[in-house]
């Protein structure tokens, strides 16, 4: 899965704003999913994160990229096939826009 989304703050206001609010986002629950064992660390520019999502009793681990650039960010993700299965990929997809669209309001 790939979200590009677009902001004017410039790289290094957007890497700010993503500082401020990724442990937030990791630590919160969605409709139906818990996350546990949140992880990032910045590389430049790219976040990489990883983080366990539970729905029920089953959990995957999910891995991914941030990618701030000047005027886009690219979100980049494997969503594993329970994940796909159980949650949708266009449900996960709307809710990581919803929240990058909050921490660039």
């Amino acid at each position: 899965m790939v979200i590009r989304l677009e902001h004017n703050f410039g790289k290094d206001g957007a890497i700010r704003r993503i500082k401020d609010q990724i442990s937030r986002l990791l630590k919160q629950s969605f409709p139906g999913v818990t996350i546990n064992d949140p992880q990032y660390g910045w590389a430049g520019s790219t976040l990489n994160f990883s983080f366990k999502a539970k729905k029920g009793l089953f959990s995957q681990t999910i891995r991914g990229t941030v990618e701030v650039l000047d005027k886009v960010i690219v979100i980049t993700s494997d969503l594993p096939s329970m994940v796909k299965t159980f949650v949708g990929e266009d449900k996960v997809e709307s809710v990581i826009k919803a929240e990058f669209q909050k921490i660039f309001a």
